[in-house]
């Protein structure tokens, strides 16, 4: 390798800058700026606000079971086939969507209503009245009810 006249001179003007820039630096009691090729450890993630408290919510007392467990059956299939999706799989919601077993008494009153009327359409609830029977409704209330009153620890 032949290194030519202007590439030593380059050479001395950079050593030149770099030692003047050393000497400035020291002579102030500062360290000269390295350029470390080392990468830095990445710094710990600021400490983080404890996500909101969620509302206790009381679950209300269910009615009283009236279904035979064949109805049952029927509503489970029924609910697994039409409102699962939205309101939870085994009638448990994971909080977006309303958790049915949580439904007050007026709820339980217009249930009819709210799932084949649509009266809750305006919340995003529709009728389902086209593609399920007032038997069938009848039958997701009742298994509705029935893993209420699974899960309601009141009384």
């Amino acid at each position: 390798m032949v290194i030519t006249g202007n590439f030593r001179l380059h050479c001395r003007a950079v050593l030149v800058i770099c030692a003047a820039l050393c000497v400035c630096a020291c002579g102030r009691g500062e360290q000269p700026a390295v350029q470390s090729t080392a990468k830095a450890a990445p710094a710990s993630p600021p400490p983080q606000a404890a996500p909101p408290a969620r509302p206790v919510v009381v679950m209300p007392r269910p009615p009283e079971l009236k279904a035979l467990p064949i109805v049952l059956e029927q509503g489970a299939a029924v609910y697994g086939e039409r409102c699962g999706n939205c309101h939870g799989l085994d009638g448990i919601s994971g909080g977006t969507i309303p958790d049915l077993r949580f439904m007050n008494a007026d709820t339980h009153l217009g249930f009819l209503d709210i799932v084949l009327g649509g009266s809750h359409s305006d919340n995003g609830m529709p009728g389902f009245a086209e593609v399920m029977t007032e038997s069938d409704a009848n039958a997701v209330h009742a298994y509705i009810i029935s893993r209420a009153r699974e899960t309601y620890t009141g009384d």
